[in-house]
């Protein structure tokens, strides 16, 4: 009897399985660090300063970050800094622990190269001193809740207090979902975070209105042609900046979950794509009302499929999510340039500036 030797696939695998969680949550860092760089943009000092007094500008409505650095210092912009430093690391450390114990190892580790390797990470990091980390860190609590009330309103909270308008449509976006069979146990609580989200959103636009600031929606007309341009000239880049090399693992996905799944992904797409095109920030706009929906079906997707079983079997799942991790690109587009950075574009941009690639 012959024994076949184990493929190159089959040997990353089984490396990419055994090492210590540690090596393989700094591997998945460095891949995405190195592709996207850290750009930090923190808020003013003195939205801190004044807080709780509402500023006039387009983030009147989003008091997360402006809070807890008024809570913790230093009120400067230093302190979004370090805050968003320290948020951005309580995202990955709690990725790394709390998926490692819902999901099996392969799984668990999937998801977190999707989501520290991926456009997710990528947004932690090229905003770090913006409400994003705070929106991505109750995304991620609520994807991992398991439904379980006192977390779901934890991540709520963290969303609504990063950008209200931007957790309606994550959670709305996550409710068009739920009509997926994969996520159908998800409906409720995903009608309740929208219910409560919308709620606590328009209460806060009244109170931003009632202080004579202005909310969002009285930007947009400001704005709005500017980021239709940006969206629409970045095409297909701004369809692309959703998920990144995780593409390819989306669309198979859907593939074998029927057509059923594919409609009701195309329409949840719609709004979060929506979303993005008016407001002038593009790609962290996409993954901040996107990120709590990919997450959640991911993380039930891989969970509930039995690859093995299927008729036309999936084998080295994490070798072909690492060497797509290391392969395809990451597209970060900025608002209000709506420049598109590719990968590794931040060397060349702390040599020469923002610069169009193209």
């Amino acid at each position: 009897m012959t024994t076949t030797a184990p493929t190159l696939l089959a040997r990353i695998q089984h490396w990419l399985e055994r090492i210590p969680l540690a090596i393989f949550v700094a591997i998945a860092l460095v891949v995405g660090l190195v592709k996207t760089g850290i750009r930090i943009n923190p808020l003013p000092g003195a939205d801190a300063e004044n807080f709780p007094q509402i500023s006039n500008s387009w983030s009147a409505t989003q008091f997360g970050m402006r809070g807890l650095v008024w809570l913790l210092g230093p009120n400067s912009s230093s302190g979004f800094v370090l805050v968003g430093v320290a948020i951005s690391t309580v995202v990955v450390l709690y990725s790394a622990i709390v998926l490692s114990r819902q999901f099996s190892t392969e799984v668990s580790r999937i998801l977190i190269l999707v989501l520290i390797a991926g456009p997710i990470g990528g947004t932690l990091y090229t905003t770090i001193g913006q409400n994003d980390s705070l929106m991505i860190l109750g995304s991620l609590v609520v994807a991992t809740s398991k439904r379980r009330i006192g977390l779901v309103a934890l991540g709520l909270v963290l969303m609504v207090a990063a950008n209200p308008e931007q957790a309606v449509v994550a959670w709305g976006v996550l409710l068009i979902m739920s009509f997926a069979p994969v996520l159908r146990s998800w409906r409720w609580t995903s009608a309740f975070g929208f219910i409560a989200a919308a709620m606590s959103a328009a209460v806060i636009a009244a109170l931003v209105r009632g202080s004579g600031s202005e909310d969002k929606s009285q930007f947009l007309d400001d704005f709005l042609l500017q980021s239709l341009h940006n969206f629409w000239s970045n095409l297909p880049l701004s369809v692309y900046a959703l998920f990144g090399f995780s593409w390819p693992i989306v669309l198979v996905l859907m593939w074998y979950q029927g057509s059923r799944s594919r409609i009701v992904g195309a329409l949840a797409l719609l709004p979060a794509f929506l979303a993005t095109a008016i407001t002038i920030d593009q790609t962290r706009v996409l993954i901040g009302v996107t990120a709590l929906a990919t997450l959640t079906w991911l993380g039930a997707s891989l969970r509930d499929i039995d690859f093995d079983k299927l008729s036309f079997p999936v084998t080295n799942r994490l070798s072909w999510t690492f060497l797509l991790s290391l392969v395809l690109p990451s597209i970060i587009i900025y608002g209000p340039s709506g420049l598109p950075m590719g990968p590794y574009a931040w060397i060349f941009f702390a040599l020469f500036g923002d610069q169009p690639l193209w």
